[in-house]
């Protein structure tokens, strides 16, 4: 969808300059992942959830999502159903690099 691609282009961008860790997950299977990757250009690496493992773990019910995990990989924020707001995201992102 649109506010997806958003997000991910956007956390793309960021994890590339700030270093931060960025990971896409993707619950259409692999090849929708590929197309959607390659055609935004993405480095973040991607991983695929079909048997939604991961959806359920962090309790998906609105696409899309966005987590600020922190080392131990409790959810510090989110973001649900609208694209990443960067503006907000970084500084929660300083905060947790300085914890």
């Amino acid at each position: 969808c649109g506010p997806c691609r958003e997000s991910v282009a956007a956390l793309d961008s960021l994890g590339r300059s700030s270093g931060t860790t960025v990971l896409g997950v993707n619950l259409d299977g692999a090849d929708r992942a590929a197309a959607v990757a390659g055609s935004l250009h993405l480095a973040t690496p991607t991983l695929i959830d079909t048997n939604q493992s991961v959806a359920r773990t962090y309790d998906v019910a609105k696409l899309p999502l966005t987590l600020l995990l922190d080392a131990e990989g409790h959810v510090r924020a989110s973001w649900s159903g609208v694209p990443a707001d960067l503006a907000e995201l970084t500084p929660q992102l300083e905060r947790l690099r300085q914890d």
